[in-house]
């Protein structure tokens, strides 16, 4: 009985079927899926525990599906020669596991204390306007459940204000925080924090700057008008590779950063040639120059005019990111005390608290 049941073909199979041994798609897949399992599951585990709250910065949401569905083909593709040997009952309990994790993956809360919502906090410090005003960026649906839940800064309120990010799918949320101003350093004041002294050339084509920051190594420098070229005292040799300046010659916004906490920055703005040169004030409608249209011209033209007569004004910006001392930023621990369990309060950058002033060359 034994001998003509191992004699028959397999599920009614090719008769030739019949003389190949059963036994033996249990040890090809024994060889086949441990390599594929420990290989390509052990890369899949960290590339969805790397982009599971990828969402939450404002990236795709499409990225982790799409990931996790590759994955999960290559991973079944060493079963795919002996999958037809599986009775019924395994697609169906695969099958009864994906809607049981599909509806539980659309109705349950996405967050918790263990996958918490992260959501920006930036601190603005106007010293000019004397305007004190954070900033909470997020995904509106869930930054809006934070931001009510902070007493000062509750949406019913006329000074909070949300609006879209520019240039992420996210909310921004401003409100007032004069009430809790930055001590960032012990005994010193907001205003003596930054020290700017600026100068012109005599030829009036070079403007130099002196600055210097309590506690912080970054800065940034915003131009009302562009510049051509810019030297900082002391700086690292550039890399050619890299070029030395923008491609289109003007540059507007500068960063300066240094390794240690002390130490000025000594920077030298040359204005751009268009303010300084006639050369260009001669070129009239019709005429061209290295290829460039009437209309190009003219419109070149119109904005260099609109530099012209303007005093240079630099605004300098300097940031703070360190919080560890509870009465640092006062501001960040209100947020923190607040907020709900499964939120936690980060930064983009390398700044939580942002001051900045406004002041004019001479």
């Amino acid at each position: 009985m034994v001998l003509e049941w191992l004699q028959q073909p397999f599920k009614e199979g090719d008769p030739w079927s019949t003389y190949v041994p059963i036994w033996t798609w249990l040890l090809q897949l024994l060889i086949l899926a441990p390599v594929t399992l420990t290989v390509v599951g052990g890369q899949g585990l960290a590339d969805v525990s790397a982009i599971a709250m990828t969402g939450v910065d404002g990236s795709s949401l499409a990225t982790p599906f799409v990931v996790i569905g590759v994955l999960s083909i290559v991973v079944f593709l060493p079963f795919t020669p002996f999958i037809h040997r599986a009775t019924h009952h395994v697609p169906v309990l695969a099958l009864l596991v994906f809607v049981g994790a599909s509806v539980y993956n659309f109705t349950a809360f996405p967050f918790s204390t263990s996958n918490r919502f992260k959501f920006i906090f930036k601190q603005t410090v106007d010293l000019d306007k004397g305007r004190n005003v954070v900033t909470l960026s997020g995904i509106g649906e869930y930054l809006y459940q934070v931001i009510d839940s902070i007493p000062e800064a509750g949406r019913q309120l006329e000074s909070t204000k949300c609006q879209p990010t520019v240039e992420r799918p996210l909310t921004d949320c401003l409100y007032d925080a004069s009430l809790y101003a930055p001590q960032l350093v012990s005994g010193v004041d907001l205003e003596d924090m930054m020290t700017v002294n600026m100068s012109k050339s005599t030829n009036g084509t070079t403007v130099h700057i002196h600055l210097d920051a309590l506690e912080t190594r970054g800065c940034w420098l915003d131009l009302s008008r562009p510049i051509s070229s810019f030297a900082i005292e002391g700086e690292a040799e550039r890399d050619p590779r890299l070029g030395e300046n923008p491609p289109d010659g003007l540059i507007q916004h500068i960063q300066v950063w240094r390794r240690g906490w002390a130490g000025a920055w000594k920077v030298s703005l040359q204005l751009a040639e268009d303010e300084s040169s006639s050369a260009t004030w001669g070129i009239r409608e019709g005429e061209s120059d290295d290829g460039m249209s009437p209309g190009e011209l003219r419109q070149r033209t119109e904005c260099n005019m609109d530099y012209l007569g303007r005093p240079l004004e630099v605004t300098v910006r300097c940031a703070w990111g360190d919080a560890n001392q509870p009465g640092t930023i006062p501001a960040l621990r209100r947020v923190e005390q607040y907020m709900p369990p499964w939120a936690i309060a980060t930064r983009r950058g390398f700044g939580l608290v942002e001051m900045q002033r406004t002041y004019k060359a001479a």
